[in-house]
């Protein structure tokens, strides 16, 4: 599916005649809008109902640990916790995400390490918020796969949605389960998962992404962006507003 972005770039005179001090500390509508990026203890949360899982297994045990391994897996990867995350998984793993693969246990981990969980605020490990929905796990005796999306929040100056649909494989080794096999795509829909509005940006639909910079002298900085960004689309006496570009991707 093609998604359409919208880009446009606006300077903000701080000196002009009715700016306001208000205008260079919440320059996004969409940050003084957001509850997500003013309420802090969002930030790093998981959310995962367990009642709403479906699948078939052998045993209800097995369930419940392999419940716990996905759980367990995605709370130490937003926390960066990564000797945890690689006690999870098999030293044979192979793991494909965004474009890329990984095969065996310090590769993967290599990987996992230098992830990204969003802006990182000083004393936050993550900015994101992850929620595991439509969840189906299917088991046998040693041996069982699991399928389901993770709905994403993030930012710490805005708010940004994304959307995962994972596939992943485990394998039970002295009544232990372990990830030995990893697939996470961030081009699927799911009708599912909650879709946020279309003010918030994200790659399920088309948004508007609002860049707003600070400038001292207005008239020196259109002359300066215009032979980069075109003419203006809007000029104010405090404000001058330019289309970066219309992108499909």
């Amino acid at each position: 599916m093609k998604k359409i972005i919208l880009i446009s770039i606006v300077l903000i005179c701080s000196n002009g005649p009715s700016s306001t001090q208000a205008d260079i500390k919440d320059p996004l509508p969409i940050q003084m809008e957001s509850k997500y990026v003013t309420d802090r203890s969002l930030w790093g949360s998981l959310i995962f109902d367990r009642d709403k899982v479906s699948g078939s297994h052998q045993l209800i045990e097995d369930k419940r640990k392999i419940m716990d391994v996905i759980e367990t897996y995605h709370r130490h990867w937003l926390d960066r916790r990564n000797k945890e995350v690689s006690e999870l998984l098999d030293e044979e793993i192979i793991r494909f995400r965004d474009g890329r693969i990984t095969y065996g246990l310090n590769d993967t981990l290599n990987r996992i390490v230098n992830e990204s969980r969003g802006e990182r605020p000083s004393g936050y490990a993550s900015s994101m918020q992850l929620e595991i929905v439509d969840m189906q796990i299917h088991s046998e005796i040693n041996f069982s796969i699991a399928l389901y999306s993770i709905g994403i929040k993030g930012g710490a100056r805005w708010e940004y949605s994304d959307l995962a649909t994972v596939f992943q494989i485990f394998n039970k080794v002295d009544d232990k389960w372990k990830i030995i096999g990893h697939i996470e795509n961030f081009r699927l829909d799911n009708p599912n998962v909650k879709k946020l509005p279309d003010t918030i940006p994200n790659r399920r639909s088309a948004f508007n992404f609002d860049f707003v910079y600070p400038v001292k002298d207005l008239h020196r900085a259109i002359d300066f962006y215009s032979p980069l960004l075109g003419s203006p689309e809007i000029v104010t006496p405090t404000s001058a507003s330019f289309r970066a570009g219309d992108y499909l991707f």
